[in-house]
């Protein structure tokens, strides 16, 4: 039986700061084509969303994405273009300028940005590789999409002058669960890999981005007019200077999507036919010669088959038979001094889509338990073990957050065939507080053994300063006594 508990004060210098020059600043309507809009009244006491808010043209022809804003289209574009710094002078205004012009479509959200740059020369970009953390300490825009407007999850997505590409998947602002030794955040899925179109080049004043996100990529509510959290960020890395849109205190990123801005005015988009079906066949034959048997040969056939299925716009079914992981990514070599075991990051795409879901609130300033860790799934003592068919429905419904997982393996010699069931619940309460719980069942087929893990968990935040989080967790296992429960609390503010 273990039980924690852990408190961290933390000194909050100039929590003023957003009533200082970042609020102050306002976006007036009308001041360029499809201007942004600003709500009255006292900026003091109005939220990041209320004081910074925009609303996208609707546009009848996407652009041509090419990198030149010469499409008629983006005359009558949303127009953002006050940016303050985070860093080096926090609250003070961008010393570049970058304006960001938002208009959409049924199908697709179109974003183009002009990073202006007095001395272009000085524009740093080298990286050209898909989902390069080298790209975040380039010169770089990000943006964030809270489709659910839930405070708490979103997508971030990464270019550069060159076009580069990166996107994150954000669970809980992407806060905390960080392991000892990988640093691999449950929160932040680095390797969800959605499907979105840039095009970028570098000019005599700075540099341009054109970005098309289509709608299918991501999931959001059934509704007739969507609310969206949104915010912006740009690097600019001669300068080592940081700047946003909506202002986000140090120490926080983009992630941050709590202090985001509002996006309003989509209407009539449409995922359409969310489903992607992927088919493999692996065929091959061999043929030996004997010197006084003749010919002997031996063939081997092999199929099976991924889909994935959008069963509602915030809901995503995936179903997996007899699994082919051939393409994925192969981990990065990594040598291990500590007594402590390594991490991969999961890179099966089976598994990544709402990955931080199956997770729970364990977290405080490192992880304390993984309860459930996917590359167990398929893989014993380093060697691959065959999976049979698996289904996996995760995502959002309202203030419900579902997560149910079911994977059966094949029997190899004398290891029997195991199933695995995970089922994760959690409702989001008040602005950004947490209640859920969780269930994981590994259970060998025709055999004794199995292993059964129930946890609660709870993330109170009654104030953005103070954070209480806690779980409890039970396992159940043959023969197993005494070291079956455990438990963490932690206080914050």
């Amino acid at each position: 039986m273990k039980f924690t508990c852990q408190w961290f004060a933390v000194l909050l210098v100039g929590v003023g700061l957003l009533a200082g020059p970042a609020a102050a600043q306002q976006i007036v309507a009308g001041s360029e084509p499809g201007g942004t809009l600003t709500l009255g009244g006292d900026s003091q006491s109005q939220t990041p969303s209320e004081r910074f808010h925009v609303e996208p043209t609707r546009t009848a022809r996407p652009p041509r994405l090419d990198g030149v804003l010469e499409d008629a289209e983006w005359v009558n574009a949303a127009v953002i273009d006050k940016f303050v710094q985070q860093e080096p002078s926090e609250g003070e205004p961008a010393t570049e300028r970058t304006v960001v012009r938002l208009m959409y479509d049924e199908h697709a959200l179109y974003v183009a940005v002009q990073a202006f740059d007095s001395v272009a020369s000085g524009v740093i970009a080298t990286e050209m590789r898909r989902d390069s953390r080298q790209l975040l300490d380039e010169d770089n825009f990000q943006l964030i999409l809270d489709t659910f407007n839930d405070k708490r999850s979103g997508y971030m997505f990464v270019t550069s002058p060159l076009g580069a590409k990166l996107e994150q998947q954000i669970a809980e602002e992407g806060e905390g669960g960080y392991r000892r030794v990988s640093s691999t955040n449950a929160n932040v899925n680095l390797d969800w890999d959605g499907v979105w179109d840039v095009s970028a080049q570098r000019t005599d004043q700075g540099w341009v981005a054109e970005m098309a996100i289509p709608m299918v990529t991501m999931r959001f509510p059934d509704a007739d007019r969507q609310i969206w959290g949104v915010n912006f960020m740009r690097n600019i890395r001669r300068k080592n200077e940081q700047v946003f849109w909506a202002p986000i205190e140090k120490g926080y990123g983009l992630t941050r999507v709590s202090l985001a801005g509002t996006m309003t005015g989509l209407a009539g988009i449409d995922r359409g036919l969310d489903l992607r079906v992927t088919p493999y066949v692996l065929t091959g034959g061999r043929q030996d010669r004997a010197v006084t048997a003749g010919l002997a040969g031996s063939g081997f056939n092999d199929v099976g088959l991924d889909v994935k299925y959008g069963v509602a716009s915030g809901l995503n079914l995936d179903v997996t038979l007899n699994t082919d992981f051939a393409q994925v990514e192969v981990d990065e070599q990594q040598v291990n001094l500590t007594r402590f075991p390594l991490f991969f990051p999961e890179k099966r795409d089976f598994f990544l889509e709402n990955a931080g879901m199956f997770s729970v609130k364990s977290q405080g300033i490192s992880r304390l338990a993984d309860l459930f860790f996917t590359r167990r799934i398929g893989l014993a003592g380093g060697q691959p073990i065959p999976i049979i068919a698996g289904t996996r429905l995760t995502g959002k419904v309202d203030r419900h957050n579902i997560a149910v997982m079911n994977i059966q393996t094949q029997e190899v010699g004398s290891r029997p065939g195991e199933n695995f069931f995970v089922a994760r619940y959690s409702r989001d309460i008040f602005a950004r507080s947490k209640v859920g719980g969780m269930i994981i069942n590994k259970e060998a087929v025709g055999d004794a053994r199995y292993n059964r893990t129930f946890a609660v968990d709870a993330s109170l935040t009654p104030h953005p300063f103070f954070t209480l989080t806690g779980f409890v967790a039970k396992t159940e296992s043959p023969h197993l006594a005494n070291e079956d429960l455990m438990g963490h609390l932690m206080l914050s503010w």
